[in-house]
């Protein structure tokens, strides 16, 4: 894998984004502004699944739930009032895995086109998927921060969403990243960077132009990383 990462607080005091990025998995969690100690939170999840991804893992859709829901007792036995989102990309023996809770997101691309992507835990997806939004209206609305699940609030959370396993071709890319990230940068413009990017540094590099060109750091903390499948066997 080319891998590049970026974080950067935006116009906050702190950065409440956490990453983790290990052999096969690829992680980023957002606290969530407006509660008590997002980063705290953010980083709890990071610990607890540094723990448990290693190079060996075998990753499957049912292990990496149950990794989501020990990152989850993880924050919600801090001492204090703490939550995240979490999303991640996991690669074991050529073939992808994903998963989300929360608005963090994931898009995996191929031949330079959105492959498959995450759904966000929010009103507005809900909206979308009741026909009552458009998908492209998510990034505007009022609403866009109202999500209905994170990790540190409900003991009994279920992660209900399923996204099929997805083998992977050399070439393929795909971007872990935070709302303060996808909000400003179209779906897109991520696949016609992708197109004019020759490694996964150009390609990011390109995204943060656009990404501080709307925002000049003014806004949300915003965190992204970037994977392109290099020439070569993808374990």
């Amino acid at each position: 894998m080319d891998v590049v990462y970026y974080t950067n607080p935006g116009g906050r005091e702190i950065n409440e984004d956490s990453l983790l990025i290990t052999d096969g998995a690829y992680i980023v969690c957002d606290g969530l502004g407006g509660h008590d100690s997002g980063e705290v939170a953010s980083n709890c999840a990071v610990k607890a699944l540094s723990e448990l991804c290693t190079k060996d893992t075998p990753y499957s859709v049912d292990l990496i739930n149950t990794f989501y829901l020990r990152a989850n007792q993880a924050v919600i036995g801090l001492t204090e009032k703490a939550l995240t989102t979490i999303v991640g990309g996991f690669v074991h023996k050529g073939i992808f895995y994903y998963q989300s809770v929360g608005d963090s997101r994931l898009y995996y691309f191929r031949d330079g086109r959105k492959f498959a992507q995450t759904k966000d835990d929010s009103v507005c997806q809900a909206a979308v998927e009741l026909g009552a939004m458009d998908y492209e209206d998510i990034r505007t609305s009022e609403d866009r921060s109202r999500l209905m699940k994170v990790l540190g609030n409900d003991p009994a959370l279920k992660i209900t969403r399923k996204y099929e396993p997805i083998r992977m071709q050399k070439g393929d890319a795909f971007l872990v990243c935070s709302d303060g990230f996808w909000e400003h940068v179209l779906d897109e413009e991520m696949e016609e960077t992708l197109r004019q990017a020759h490694d996964a540094e150009v390609w990011l590099n390109l995204m943060l132009r656009i990404q501080y060109d709307r925002a000049k750091n003014r806004d949300d903390n915003y965190t992204a990383i970037c994977c392109i499948a290099e020439e070569g066997d993808i374990s």
